[in-house]
């Protein structure tokens, strides 16, 4: 009979043994666990940051212009513009880009948004009468 309680208290004791190991696994998984998910955090969190300036949209929106890509720069100018809104040079970039692609009207909005900040902007001035006379309304263009 001894030996048969010894060989119970043996199996008793694995048990609690084994549950324990497994709290202790359970609780270094939910320790890992966390510590992925605070790092799924960080890279979502960093990868939605924009941390490009206005000016670096406009320097690639402009790179994109010399390579004759208009559609594509309008992209980063648009998003220089949403960091800048005043951005003069972007707005007349963008301008002149729709005008290229025969966005007239696009670019004739452009144009007075400069002038709504800068209302003696000669260049913006001679673009939306520019713009107007290829939409061939002469008298609006004559106004500019």
């Amino acid at each position: 009979m001894i030996s048969f309680r010894n060989i119970n208290l043996k199996f008793v004791y694995l048990r609690v043994t084994r549950i324990r190991i497994k709290e202790y696994s359970f609780i270094n998984l939910q320790k890992v666990m966390l510590k992925n998910l605070i790092h799924i955090i960080l890279i979502v969190f960093c990868s939605s940051c924009d941390l490009r300036t206005a000016e670096d949209y406009y320097n690639l929106a402009y790179d994109l212009e010399e390579k004759g890509k208009f559609q594509e720069a309008i992209k980063f100018l648009d998003k220089a513009i949403e960091k800048r809104p005043n951005f003069r040079p972007a707005l007349l970039n963008r301008g002149g880009d729709k005008s290229i692609l025969e966005d007239y009207e696009g670019a004739i909005k452009d144009y007075e948004k400069i002038l709504e900040f800068d209302s003696d902007n000669t260049l913006a001035l001679m673009n939306i009468g520019n713009n107007f006379k290829r939409l061939n309304q002469y008298e609006k263009a004559i106004n500019y």
